[in-house]
């Protein structure tokens, strides 16, 4: 079954939030906040639903910026997007997210992130699309 996720990235001060991801035994990654798009909902509807729902803040709908569209394996698409605006204090509501952290753009933990994020992270952190 074909599904489209949504994937955000917050920044502020040349820092980029991450959260570490419990994905399974033995699988935590840092990553993005990010979700699946639920029937009826645009991606932006989508990313900022799941921002709420996971780290309990704020985004308005012209406050995002979409970076692109990565597709992850033949089933599965990621609308990207970055944000530098929202209300609230984030911290994770999700039994999944263990931590949250702000890391500087130039120190990345790509040894502990998903194998293709170094390849299109770094753009889409200077505002290049992807």
């Amino acid at each position: 079954m074909n599904r489209d996720g949504a994937l955000c990235y917050l920044l502020k001060n040349n820092q980029v939030l991450l959260a570490l991801i419990h994905y399974g035994p033995g699988d935590e990654k840092w990553n993005g906040i990010s979700g699946y798009i639920e029937i009826g909902e645009d991606p932006k509807q989508g990313i900022i639903r799941e921002i709420q729902e996971e780290i309990g803040v704020t985004v308005n709908e012209e406050d995002l910026k979409e970076a692109g569209i990565i597709k992850v394996n033949p089933e599965l698409k990621l609308h990207v997007f970055r944000t530098n605006k929202w209300q609230g204090e984030p911290e994770p509501k999700e039994e999944s997210l263990l931590k949250l952290n702000w890391f500087n753009f130039d120190n990345l933990p790509f040894d502990q992130m998903h194998e293709g994020d170094k390849n299109w992270l770094p753009k889409v952190l200077t505002g290049e699309n992807i």
